[in-house]
Order: structure tokens, then C-alpha cells, then sequence
């Protein structure tokens, strides 16, 4: 049915391999364009708000745990992200190196509850303006609505265009939060007094509260910032396996710190706006973030409801995103979800983030700090034990094949030559001259490892294999 609809170019494909000659992506500086879009979002904002407002604490407080939390929390992203072109797998698929098939289908099952998590986070804040954009008429469940129904359209085409979106419709964006930042300004406070709630605790109760504050609030802007780290290569496998892993790190790396550091940066310094102005203090009172958006904006007139307007559609960059790796994920939950197209995980999984979103709308700073640390938990043990496998790998006997693949850039091509560990079976593929040379050398290297090792470290090292991918024959 989809391949009526070729003209405008939608990806049908799902967790299969994407091969050499179906990479088309050559513009690496395009990854750094496509995180500001899904970075420059009201919850990136949002989530700068939680330090004076949740945590209770002053501006220079807020901006520098934001800053060395967000710092920490992109690098697990940058390097998932790096693993993108080197294999041309999508995250989850890539995982069951270190995981093994059926820890990989758990990891998946929490990659979609995530992703479920963020886009309900975000179609929430995205209503939330949309209702003051047009004076509190029109329900909280109608906002969510158009905010979801616009994203599942996008997702719904795929990779190429959520590239396209992404990658010029943070600009208008970006120019609208300066323009709040300058606006705003005037009323933005560092004043510590009024930040800080008046306590009875003698002076060293009171810093050890402080110093409990000042973590919490730098875990929950190190889970903001390694969110996107259980999908960071889908949005990478159409590049090259030539490409530069630095260039990939450091363009994640930008891409996610710059705008989710400046957002959470304003957020901080636009809630201390609620001590000097009391309007401003009521509207967060009705409306949340959305209120403190409008309040900022107010005394721009019809134009302040316009940028209004950019930053509602804006939560759509985040959500895109969300439920095109959901699509994935749900594929590499099991065989049989293999089968079921990525478009239909697309449709469903709208629906259930769509109630989930009606659901928390009440609870807004509860629903986002639970989901924050849910994240949190999970993302970081999901990134150890990749990371963990990858270096015991490089340094152990039984790792030998994997070092070939890290230190001689080989192991991709034998391993794309022989199997592809995405689907159920082996899909061969034309060997080359080079190929054949490269598997050579691999059955020399095996050869001297079966006379260096016992019969025990054998079957365990041939078990790490077949998990890791290798051919298994």
C-alpha cells in the first residue's frame, strides 16, 4: 500500500540493516541541525524551571548545576550515537551485542515506555500554550490532540523527513526564545532570599539541605540530557561507515548541549520572574509553563501570541522523534512484532501517549520529575553495560574479532558480508576481493585463539560471539 505513495519518498523499511549502497546521508554537520530541533522544546525549558521551583534553589545554583549536569549527560548520547553509521543497525538492535536477544527485547520494552513518557511530557506543555494562545478556550484534551496528531503525521514518513523537519524548524524557534529572553529580562531575579524558604535548621542542617538539593536537581538534568541516548544512532545509519565517529560524537554532542543547556538556562532565570511579578506568578499558577510563556510574552501583543504559537508547535520536534523510535523498538521486542509495519506502532503508539498525556496534564512537575527518574534508572545501566561490553571486549583474548573491528575498522564489513543480525535469517551478501581477505585474516586470528584457550574459555568465548553478532555459521 505504502509504495502507492513513493513520490514523496516514505521510509518502509524498519530494523533491517541499511547496506552501503543505501546510505545516502553525507552532510554530517545535518546531525548537529537535527538535535536543535529536537532539543529546542518547551520540556528542555521546562525542566530549567525544576531548580528555582521544585528544588528550591537560586538562579547561580540552578545555572551551574544545569550546566556540568548537561555536560555529563550528552556524552553517553554522542557515543551511542557513534554506532549508527559504524553498523548501519538502529539502537535497540544494536544493543543485542551487549545484551544478548533477549535482553535486548527488554531493553526495548523500557525504550518505548520512555519514549511513550517523553512525547505525553511534551504534547502536555504544547497544549498548555496552545491554551493560553487562545485565552484558556479550548480544552487541555484538544491541545493534546493537535499536538500528537501533527507528530504521528511527520513520524509517519520516516527518516528522511524527519530530517528535513528537524533541521530548519528550530530556527524560527530559536529567534523567539531570544526574543522572550530579552523581553523577560527585566523581571528575571538572582536574589537568593526569596528562592529559598525561611527554615528553623541551624546552619549546617541547612547546607547539608542545600547540598541534597543541589544533587537531585543535577541527577534530574543528567537523565534530561542521556534520554536520547537509547535511540541516538537511529537517526544516524544512513551516513557512511567511513564517517568520522568524531565527527558524529562532536555533532551530537553540539547538537543536544547547546540548545537543551540554553532552554534549561532560561527556564531557571524565567521562574525567578514569578517573585517580582505576581501576574506572572498567577499565570504559572493556571497554566503551568505554558502560563509563564504567556505572562513573558504579554506585552507583545498579537506577536507574542504568535511566538506563542511557534513554541507549542515546537514540542512536535521532540515527539517525531519519540514515536519513530518507539516504531523501531516495538519490532525488536520479539519475532512476532517484527511482522507488524512500523506505521501501525506509529498510530498506536499516538493513541496511548495521547491518553497518558490527558492523564498527567493535572500533575504536571510530578509526572515529569517520575518519568525523569525513570529514565534516569534505566538509560545509565543501558549505557554501562554497552560500553562495558565493548571494552572488555577490546581487551580480552575472546575479544580479538572485536578489536579487529575498533582498531582496523574490518569487523563491519565481514560482519554485513555474512549476517544480518537484525532479521531471522541470513541474508547473504557479495563478497569483494577486500572482504575475502578480511575474513582470512579473522580465520587466522580464531585459528590461534582455539590453541591459546581451554575448552571453557571457548564455549564461553563463542557465546559472547553469538550474541555479539558474529556468523554462527
Amino acid at each position: 500500500m505504502l509504495k502507492k505513495y513513493n513520490c514523496i519518498d516514505i521510509e518502509t523499511r524498519g530494523i533491517e540493516r541499511i547496506l552501503s549502497e543505501e546510505r545516502t546521508d553525507c552532510k554530517t554537520i545535518n546531525i548537529a541541525m537535527m538535535w536543535f530541533g529536537a532539543n529546542i522544546i518547551i520540556p528542555s525549558f521546562a525542566s530549567g524551571i525544576l531548580g528555582p521551583a521544585l528544588f528550591k534553589l537560586s538562579l547561580y545554583e540552578s545555572f551551574v548545576t544545569i550546566i556540568f549536569g548537561t555536560l555529563l549527560g550528552i556524552i553517553p548520547v554522542a557515543a551511542i550515537a557513534c554506532f549508527g553509521p559504524a553498523s548501519g543497525l538502529r539502537t535497540m538492535v544494536y544493543s543485542r551485542y551487549s545484551w544478548g536477544y533477549y535482553g535486548a527485547s527488554i531493553m526495548s520494552i523500557f525504550s518505548i515506555i520512555v519514549a511513550l513518557g517523553w512525547a505525553a511530557i511534551s504534547s502536555i506543555t504544547g497544549a498548555q500554550t496552545l491554551r493560553v494562545v487562545f485565552n484558556d478556550s479550548i480544552p487541555m484534551a484538544v491541545g493534546i490532540v493537535i499536538i500528537s496528531i501533527i507528530s504521528m503525521i511527520v513520524s509517519f514518513v520516516g527518516y528522511k523527513w524527519l530530517h528535513i523537519y528537524e533541521r530548519y524548524s528550530w530556527i524560527p524557534v530559536f529567534i523567539a526564545y531570544c526574543i522572550l529572553a530579552g523581553v523577560g529580562a527585566t523581571y528575571f531575579t538572582s536574589s537568593t532570599m526569596v528562592s529559598i524558604n525561611a527554615t528553623t535548621l541551624n546552619n549546617s542542617s541547612r547546607r547539608r539541605a542545600q547540598i541534597s538539593r543541589i544533587l537531585s536537581f543535577g541527577a534530574t538534568c543528567f537523565s534530561i540530557s542521556s534520554s536520547w541516548c537509547t535511540c541516538a544512532a537511529d537517526y544516524n545509519t544512513y551516513f557512511s561507515e567511513d564517517t568520522s565517529q568524531l565527527k558524529i560524537f562532536f555533532f551530537t554532542y553540539i547538537g543536544n548541549f547547546l540548545p537543551m543547556a540554553l532552554l534549561q538556562l532560561l527556564g531557571a532565570a524565567a521562574y525567578t520572574g514569578t517573585y517580582t511579578n505576581q501576574d506572572w506568578n498567577q499565570a504559572y499558577e493556571m497554566n503551568s509553563v505554558g502560563g509563564l510563556l504567556g505572562a513573558s510574552l504579554l506585552s507583545l501583543g498579537v506577536f507574542g501570541k504568535f511566538l506563542l504559537l511557534l513554541f507549542a508547535l515546537s514540542t512536535i520536534g521532540c515527539n517525531i522523534l519519540n514515536i519513530y523510535s518507539l516504531s523501531l523498538s516495538g519490532q525488536v521486542v520479539g519475532p512476532i512484532f517484527k511482522r507488524i509495519p512500523r506505521f501501525l506502532y506509529t498510530v498506536v503508539g499516538t493513541i496511548i501517549y495521547i491518553l497518558l498525556a490527558i492523564v498527567a496534564a493535572n500533575k504536571f512537575n510530578d509526572s515529569l520529575t517520575s518519568l525523569l527518574s525513570l529514565t534516569s534508572y534505566w538509560s545509565v545501566i543501558f549505557v554501562v553495560i554497552v560500553r562495558c561490553k565493548r571494552l572488555r571486549q577490546a581487551n580480552d583474548i575472546e575479544g580479538a574479532l572485536q578489536r579487529l573491528y575498533w582498531a582496523k575498522r574490518l569487523w563491519r564489513q565481514y560482519d554485513k558480508m555474512d549476517q544480518n543480525i537484525s532479521t531471522d535469517k541470513p541474508q547473504p551478501v557479495k563478497e569483494s576481493q577486500k572482504m575475502k581477505e578480511i575474513k582470512k585474516l579473522i580465520e587466522e586470528i580464531e585459528s590461534e585463539l582455539r590453541g591459546s584457550r581451554s575448552d571453557e574459555d571457548a564455549a564461553n568465548s563463542d557465546n559472547d560471539y553469538t550474541q555479539s553478532g558474529e556468523p554462527t555459521g
